[in-house]
């Protein structure tokens, strides 16, 4: 049988069916397209959907209703069924309406066959416009706030970088590690762009350490390394009143705790330390071990490396180790030690 006496035995049928006045006045729009997707049916609540009259429909297609930017992804569903390459098949698409205003489609649709053979497709749209326009407001309220958070960050990261320009470098170092052992780990693109904003001020508490302290050119005595290791709970406290998407201020506090309890401030152990922390702890180690010190020379990758492995399933999480020791025993990863801080990488997720 032609495609062309396809189109008119399916047309004649739907023209006669015992319950076509029910179709027509049924809220759900439906639609019957014949191989080449050429309309051979469709109720009034389709035609409306796309600002046509049941009239002005007639002799149209699917790419007069497609808008462009889903044009392909319309064609390759349409030819997978087509072809018997796919069965009954739900998806949303963008379509285009006669004035050229853009509506969601939600479509369920299905081959139709006569003697075995593939003719056409029955389909049942939803209109979603409302819906994904909510979703679309809701995406670009969300990218706003995003940017607000990483201008919040840059300043904070900025305030640190002018009154010690190395704790400065190191946030940021400590950072782009962590960010990286995140990713190697697998973990969600949030929680990844989370760890990387809180490693770029995660030492924002030194700012209340004497500046005396923090670049004295020997070994600290007990008095001052107590008064250092304030700078955790510091930092958490000046960050605990800024609402951020991530918690932000419980990693700060806890990127010194350890798995056996022996960190600081609280002497977490284990699961209680959030595996952001856990992962910054072992980021920050590593930068500081391998970066000139007021008080040493910069150690070797292999001895940071070393500190982390022997030490794994104690103080350090074992498998944010060994994510560590994959980026740079198999990966190649290494810190971009000449490279100054220019006061945007917080937006460079």
């Amino acid at each position: 049988m032609t495609p062309a006496r396809s189109r008119e035995r399916i047309a004649a049928a739907s023209r006669t069916h015992p319950y076509k006045e029910l179709v027509e006045k049924a809220g759900l729009s439906i639609v019957i397209d014949d191989i080449e997707g050429r309309f051979v049916y469709f109720n009034r609540s389709f035609a409306e959907i796309f600002g046509y009259t049941p009239a002005e429909m007639k002799g149209r297609s699917l790419c007069d209703i497609v808008h462009p930017d889903d044009a392909d992804k319309v064609r390759r569903q349409h030819g997978e069924r087509m072809e018997g390459r796919a069965g009954s098949t739900r998806y949303e698409f963008k379509g285009w309406t006669k004035t050229r205003q853009d509506v969601y489609l939600e479509v369920f649709a299905y081959p139709i066959r006569e003697k075995g053979r593939i003719v056409g497709t029955q389909s049942y749209l939803w209109d979603v416009t409302a819906r994904r326009k909510t979703e679309l407001e809701l995406e670009r309220t969300l990218e706003t706030l995003r940017t607000m958070t990483g201008g919040i960050i840059n300043v904070v990261h900025r305030l640190v970088d002018l009154r010690d320009p190395y704790t400065g470098i190191h946030q940021r170092r400590t950072a782009d590690l962590a960010r990286a052992i995140a990713r190697e780990m697998g973990l969600p693109a949030d929680m990844v762009d989370g760890i990387r904003m809180a490693g770029l001020i995660h030492d924002i508490g030194k700012i209340a350490v004497p500046a005396e302290i923090l670049s004295k050119p020997a070994r600290l005595t007990a008095i001052e390394y107590d008064l250092m290791k304030t700078h955790a709970a510091t930092g958490a406290r000046i960050l605990d009143s800024i609402d951020f998407p991530w918690p932000i201020a419980r990693i700060v506090r806890q990127h010194h705790e350890r798995l056996d309890g022996s960190g600081y401030p609280d002497g977490l152990s284990g699961d209680s330390i959030l595996l952001e922390a856990r992962i910054l702890g072992v980021a920050d180690v590593v930068e500081a071990m391998i970066t000139d010190r007021p008080y040493r020379a910069a150690l070797d990758i292999d001895e940071a490396i070393a500190e982390i492995e022997g030490r794994s399933g104690t103080l350090y999480d074992p498998n944010v180790v060994e994510a560590c020791l994959r980026l740079f025993q198999a990966k190649g990863f290494r810190f971009n030690l000449s490279l100054p801080y220019t006061g945007t990488d917080a937006l460079a997720l």
